[in-house]
């Protein structure tokens, strides 16, 4: 259980309760980035990234991934964060592109979420 953007989620699948047409999907390296709509209606874009590989022998065994999930709220972003075979899940409130997050996130991440339009309103 854990608590984004003023609301509580008892499970990760709270944020994935509605898949959202391809239209509303974002276009990131060729690949469809999925959007949903979580149990209270707002706007959810989900980003993996695969643990880095350093040899052949990574490439081959390595199946775990960290996972982000973007939710668009009346107060801005809030950015949900786990990865696989760690507990815990951390949550960014207010996440903004160009300030330090609380915990790994790449940089194309916030530029996908500038692309789809979660920072419109600041300009």
């Amino acid at each position: 259980m854990f608590t984004a953007a003023g609301k509580a989620y008892l499970s990760l699948a709270q944020l994935r309760a509605k898949k959202l047409d391809e239209q509303e999907g974002v276009l990131y390296r060729g690949y469809k980035i999925p959007a949903y709509r979580d149990n209270y209606g707002r706007r959810v874009l989900y980003f993996r990234e695969r643990f880095p590989c350093f040899d052949s022998y990574d490439s081959i065994h390595e199946n775990r991934y960290y996972h982000w999930y973007a939710i668009l709220h009346e107060g801005g972003v809030a950015l949900v964060y786990i990865e696989d075979e760690k507990p815990g899940t951390q949550v960014q409130e207010n996440y903004r592109p160009d300030a330090r997050p609380a915990f790994y996130t790449p940089s194309w991440i916030a530029k996908e979420l500038e692309n789809a339009g979660f920072f419109a309103d600041e300009a």
